[in-house]
């Protein structure tokens, strides 16, 4: 955490470790969707930080792992802020001018790379980047580029209880052999 008036730094809000497993050999598609997710622990720790009092604003810094739509609609719950390394550039938004924000039928619908590229240009850096047995070493020229969100808590509210009845589905599909099961149409929790 950082004050905002003097910009001194206070210390870490919230943090969770978390130790990837190694992957079962034999795992099935059910074991696999079982097992707790890395994606989860961005969440969980929005959740551990909790919402910002009356007059204090909490920006989350993430990387590329949180961005989902649980994170998303954790975010949303918390009321806080967030800056996201997007990793889904091909994800669809909705895009609102000025006049139109918080107004869903006056948005444009693109992908966040398209949405990203109409933005100006802050900045630029060189990253090194290691060579792999497929790839040589190189230095990529990375562009920095940002915009503000301007889904609607609705909008959020209504995609979250979509996405987790389409997940309770899926899983409800296919039972641990593989076989079909009955459909459920039963939220599932975060």
């Amino acid at each position: 955490m950082v004050d905002a008036a003097s910009g001194e730094i206070l210390g870490l809000a919230g943090q969770e470790l978390f130790y990837r497993q190694p992957v079962p050999k034999d795992e099935n598609s059910y074991q696999k969707r079982q097992r707790s997710r890395e994606s989860e622990v961005w969440g969980r720790v929005v959740e551990l930080v909790g919402p910002p009092a009356e007059g204090v604003r909490f920006v989350h810094v993430f990387d590329r792992g949180a961005d989902n739509l649980d994170v998303f609609c954790h975010r949303r719950a918390q009321r806080t802020d967030w800056v996201i390394r997007a990793a889904k550039l091909h994800r669809v938004v909705e895009e609102a001018d000025a006049e139109q924000v918080g107004e869903r039928d006056g948005a444009q619908r693109r992908s966040l790379r398209a949405m990203l590229m109409k933005q100006p240009l802050s900045g630029t850096y060189e990253l090194s980047v290691h060579a792999t047995k497929d790839h040589e070493a190189r230095t990529a020229r990375m562009q920095i580029r940002f915009a503000r969100d301007h889904s609607s808590p609705q909008a959020t509210d209504e995609i979250s209880a979509r996405h987790r009845l389409r997940r309770a589905d899926a899983i409800g599909r296919r039972n641990a052999r593989g076989r079909s099961a009955e459909r459920s149409s039963t939220p599932a929790p975060f």
